[in-house]
């Protein structure tokens, strides 16, 4: 079910188009995704999740809201 749902986010992302609302929807859906990934993933060791990469997920929404669709930029 996680890699179902990160395929999906990542082809919501290379998305021509995206409707506001629907972002602004992805706030939430965002949050559950990085909940799904530290119960299903566990990382022990290492950093575990506490990386700017995990992080900056959370961010991604406002990115699109303020930037324009993800496809759009480089």
């Amino acid at each position: 079910m996680l890699i179902e749902t990160q395929v999906q986010f990542h082809c919501w992302l290379k998305s021509p188009s995206m409707k506001v609302e629907t972002v602004q929807r992805a706030r939430t859906k965002v949050r559950e995704l990085m909940s799904m990934t530290k119960t299903v993933g566990k990382r022990e060791k290492g950093m575990g999740f506490k990386t700017m990469n995990f992080h900056c997920t959370k961010h991604v929404p406002d990115d699109i809201l303020y930037f324009g669709v993800p496809r759009n930029l480089d």
